[in-house]
């Protein structure tokens, strides 16, 4: 079992032998964003990257929890601003 993964994502994998690791190439597509926006997510804390060699791999797990969690501390930033006004 991948270390730290849940049995459901396991199972997952299992079925379906996709790639566990995006290349930064289809994080740029996976997000919409340039490629030196996807080289500056991949050199900061808390982004979800691997590191082979010299390359930087994200994990697509982890950047679906990624792209969760910042969705979620913006719509707590929004909510906040709006019990301001």
């Amino acid at each position: 079992m991948l270390r730290g993964s849940k049995p459901r994502e396991w199972a997952y994998f299992c079925e379906h032998p996709e790639k566990m690791l995006l290349t930064i190439a289809e994080t740029c597509t996976a997000l919409g964003v340039s490629r030196k926006t996807a080289y500056d997510l991949a050199n900061s804390e808390g982004f979800p990257v691997v590191r082979i060699g010299k390359r930087k791999l994200v994990s697509k797990i982890g950047l679906e929890q990624w792209v969760e969690k910042r969705c979620k501390e913006e719509q707590k930033r929004i909510i906040k601003e709006g019990d301001k006004k």
